[in-house]
């Protein structure tokens, strides 16, 4: 189970979370909540052929989903051309289900950036969003008709979490949270642009909304996760030229390689989405990654092949990053292959330090 968990697919832990919501009542808890919204749809539906529109919507919807996915959040909803997130509805502090929600928006615009640069760009268009973010108490569980009960989210911070989206375009800003958002994350580690009082319908009390920039440092998941579907665009050709990297830094590691390659490489670019993915879920992750070490060492995986794997995969990346690569995005990677490396390392290890300590106790009883 604890090895599923690190190589599932973000959808499947996206319907996980949505099982383990109460049925047929709800319970209230402590969420983040995120409204994207396409702009301009209704101007853009109107001068291009309804199969295009049809075409970008999706791929508006898949691009900027997965950074909901990835931060252990829900796709709660698609209402028109409007995007919900959830996030928090197994648990979680209020510090780190807004800073999910923070990675996810910022995240969301890197993958329309880098959708419009690349799917999009045949059409002429350029697709721009906005995106606000709340936190409170909002009831979760699965409600309705008793022969058609839906996933829901209710309560009065998910209607001012739309209010704040619709403040974004009001005030020509990408991104907006709100103040019980700000509030949640200890150490200001966000940068914010200009702060609103607005007057949200149907709130009574004027809402204090910030424009989020970005983080103040490197954030380690976000470069990841900006990085991987442009990585992985073309998972065989990313796999095929990581492994000509490996047995060209050490030939000799062609003999651990006894299945098909093309198998062998879909299984590592598999591996590798679900490390990055399973990092917002850090308890599974460390689980997982000592599994895979473990077993590692039965393929006759040694401990001086890892500095071969992680230099073929710093090369792998840069190459095929190209000019989209900038230094943080290196760092992250460096930083990350370290800490799995460490991690699979040290299970190994244990291993190691296991059949020495079998080894010895055998040969005193050989001699005795």
């Amino acid at each position: 189970m604890e090895i599923q968990r690190l190589i599932w697919s973000n959808g499947e832990v996206n319907q996980l979370q949505k099982e383990l919501a109460p049925e047929g009542r709800a319970e209230e808890r402590p969420i983040a909540i995120l409204f994207c919204d396409l702009r301009n749809y209704t101007s853009m539906s109107s001068k291009n052929l309804t199969f295009d529109m049809a075409f970008m919507l999706n791929r508006f919807y898949t691009a900027l989903g997965e950074p909901i996915l990835m931060n252990n959040g829900i796709i709660y909803q698609y209402v028109g051309d409007e995007i919900i997130g959830v996030f928090g509805t197994t648990g979680g502090t209020k510090e780190k289900n807004c800073t999910d929600a923070i990675r996810a928006a910022l995240g969301m615009q890197y993958a329309l950036d880098l959708l419009n640069k690349t799917e999009l760009r045949d059409f002429n268009i350029t697709l721009k969003s906005g995106i606000g973010v709340n936190f409170g108490r909002a009831y979760v569980g699965h409600l309705g008709h008793p022969t058609h009960r839906q996933f829901s989210v209710i309560g009065d911070p998910v209607n001012v979490a739309s209010r704040i989206q619709g403040q974004t375009k009001l005030n020509g800003v990408n991104i907006l949270i709100s103040k019980s958002v700000r509030d949640s994350i200890k150490n200001n580690p966000i940068m914010i642009g200009e702060s609103f009082d607005a007057d949200l319908a149907g709130i009574e009390e004027t809402a204090e909304l910030y424009e989020l920039i970005g983080f103040k440092d490197m954030d380690l998941q976000l470069e990841l996760q900006a990085s991987l579907n442009l990585m992985l665009d073309d998972e065989d050709k990313f796999a095929a030229l990581f492994y000509n990297n490996v047995f060209k830094i050490a030939p000799q590691a062609r003999a651990l390689f006894r299945r098909n390659m093309t198998d062998q490489g879909r299984l590592l670019t598999h591996m590798l989405g679900g490390i990055v993915y399973s990092l917002s879920r850090p308890q599974h992750l460390t689980t997982g990654l000592k599994k895979l070490g473990e077993s590692h060492v039965k393929y006759g995986v040694k401990l001086e092949h890892y500095p071969v794997v992680k230099q073929a995969m710093l090369e792998t990346i840069d190459m095929t990053l190209g000019e989209n690569k900038t230094e943080k995005t290196m760092d992250a990677w460096n930083a990350a292959l370290d800490f799995v490396i460490d991690a699979m390392q040290n299970a190994a290890k244990a291993i190691d330090m296991r059949e020495t300590s079998i080894n010895e106790q055998q040969e005193i009883k050989q001699a005795s």
